[in-house]
């Protein structure tokens, strides 16, 4: 076993993390945290792929290459409709998204499902990725500062922001300069991946708190609107702040 192994071994464990907190904290059908769990899930096959801890066939390696790098990228994007608190934004992520996956699917019916097709399909929807996860760390870090809130968007934004910079470096030097080995290469992929693995889990425990308030926020108003039937609004507002008086509901939309 070599540093890389050792790397990849520790870039997996904490690619768990944010698993656990998905399946823990009920995110599994919420909004668009399915395709959150959905990535994580390919970036640790990749991973156990591409060490030789587990031996593992040669075919579903190539498999776990391919489609991790087909649509890794794509998951992200889906996922980031969640993030921003602007309908606009959500809607142009939504498009580039829709954009990005018919582009794959031509792809891959012109070239097929193989390495030579991750070629063409990588570098779109990554640098799509790059710029909207670094205008939603500004934005959600902005606010965390002045108004105390989006903690946890701000930790995943950033986090992201990260390992979308170190897999765009890795990506010029491998694929466009061709100036450095595989194993350097991956050994970097290791370091980046845990680094933005292990800042995302906590900005994922931050945001899936915010979650879980949320909901026993909507499941209270349902519960006065159906008290109090058509005049809910002002007498549900000041006892939610009884029953919450930490919370504003508003806030967590």
């Amino acid at each position: 076993m070599n540093g890389n192994d050792i790397m990849g071994i520790f870039s997996s464990i904490v690619t768990v993390v944010p698993l656990l907190f998905i399946l823990v904290y009920r995110l599994v059908s919420y909004q668009t945290f399915p395709a959150l769990g959905i990535y994580f899930l390919l970036t640790l096959l990749f991973n156990l792929c591409s060490i030789d801890f587990i031996p593992l066939n040669t075919a579903f390696r190539e498999w776990c290459y391919v489609t991790n790098n087909l649509f890794d990228n794509l998951l992200m994007l889906l996922f980031l409709v969640y993030m921003p608190s602007s309908k606009r934004f959500k809607r142009v992520i939504a498009i580039s998204f829709a954009i990005c996956l018919a582009y794959t699917a031509v792809m891959i019916s012109i070239h097929g499902y193989n390495r030579h097709t991750t070629l063409y399909t990588i570098a779109p929807a990554h640098f799509l990725c790059l710029v909207f996860t670094a205008i939603l760390t500004w934005q959600h870090i902005r606010v965390a500062v002045h108004r105390q809130r989006s903690t946890g968007k701000a930790f995943m934004s950033a986090s992201l922001l990260f390992g979308f910079g170190c897999y765009t470096m890795l990506y010029i030097i491998f694929f466009l300069i061709k100036g450095s080995s595989p194993a350097d290469v991956l050994i970097i992929y290791f370091m980046a991946s845990l680094l933005s693995s292990g800042f995302f889990a906590v900005g994922l425990f931050f945001e899936a708190g915010r979650v879980r308030r949320l909901r026993e926020l909507q499941i209270t108003r349902r519960e006065l609107n159906m008290i109090y039937g058509q005049q809910p609004m002002k007498r549900a507002t000041s006892l939610e702040a009884a029953l919450f008086p930490r919370e504003q509901f508003n806030q967590f939309l």
